[in-house]
């Protein structure tokens, strides 16, 4: 019976450990409040906290599908405000599609 309960408690916690890093690395599409694609640049607006930039996200272009992820946390603590954020030099594409969701008011 010990034998049992170890091997239970060792899968428990591989099972709990995968679901934490998974979800540690998983992404999710950027929520944006403006957008504008001008002669290879791409400006979008996103809620801040006082520490977004452009290193806070990475943009993933596949099949004329533009995507936007966050990859670092906003963790300062100003209230939430829009932010413009500049991709300089991106390239040009007709028929592009973007993925990320589009809001137009701050509370959902």
């Amino acid at each position: 019976m010990k034998r049992n309960s170890t091997l239970y408690r060792l899968m428990a916690g591989a099972c709990l450990w995968l679901a934490v890093s998974s979800a540690a690395t998983q992404k999710e599409l950027e929520p944006l409040f403006g957008i504008v694609l001008n002669k290879g640049n791409i400006r979008i607006q996103v809620l801040s906290n006082g520490c977004t930039n452009a290193d806070s996200f990475t943009l993933t272009l596949k099949d004329n599908e533009l995507a936007i992820y966050r990859v670092k946390a906003d963790h300062c603590r100003r209230g939430s405000f829009r932010v413009w954020v500049d991709f300089a030099e991106y390239r040009r594409i007709d028929g592009l599609k973007l993925l990320n969701p589009i809001k137009f008011f701050d509370k959902s």
